[in-house]
């Protein structure tokens, strides 16, 4: 049998030994409660925000987006805190932070900024922003 993989919030939580649940092989728990033979794998986020001030891309990478994009609607990332408001428009899991690095790279890369925008495309235009 497969070991199974159950996807919560923002990580994913694998079990060591699995037990099926009626015969399934899914198991339904809280990320972070006390559960025999469970470990977290936390996911990396590649992000791109939107200043409304300047209508350009921020482009990073964390391993919790709550947190990180409080920190720039806060004004606490230098990068950002003259271009607030910022929005969030895109981001893409990883498990892997090295795999979000390179994405990270990819998109401030001319070709990863073309793809990033057709990407975007149709949000964008109806935002009214030039592409």
């Amino acid at each position: 049998m497969a070991e199974p993989t159950i996807k919560y919030g923002f990580a994913i939580t694998k079990l060591i030994s699995p037990v099926p649940v009626n015969g399934m092989g899914f198991f339904i728990f809280i990320r972070n409660s006390p559960i025999p033979n469970a470990e977290t794998i936390f996911m990396y986020y590649t992000y791109i925000l939107l200043s409304h001030k300047d209508n350009k891309f921020y482009i990073g990478n964390t391993n919790n987006l709550k947190r990180r994009f409080k920190e720039h609607q806060n004004g606490l990332v230098r990068s950002t805190k003259c271009r607030l408001p910022v929005e969030l428009v895109f981001y893409e899991a990883y498990l892997n932070k090295y795999d979000s690095i390179k994405r990270e790279k990819y998109f401030k890369s001319t070709k990863g900024k073309y793809s990033l925008k057709n990407m975007l495309k149709n949000y964008l235009l109806e935002k009214g922003l030039k592409i």
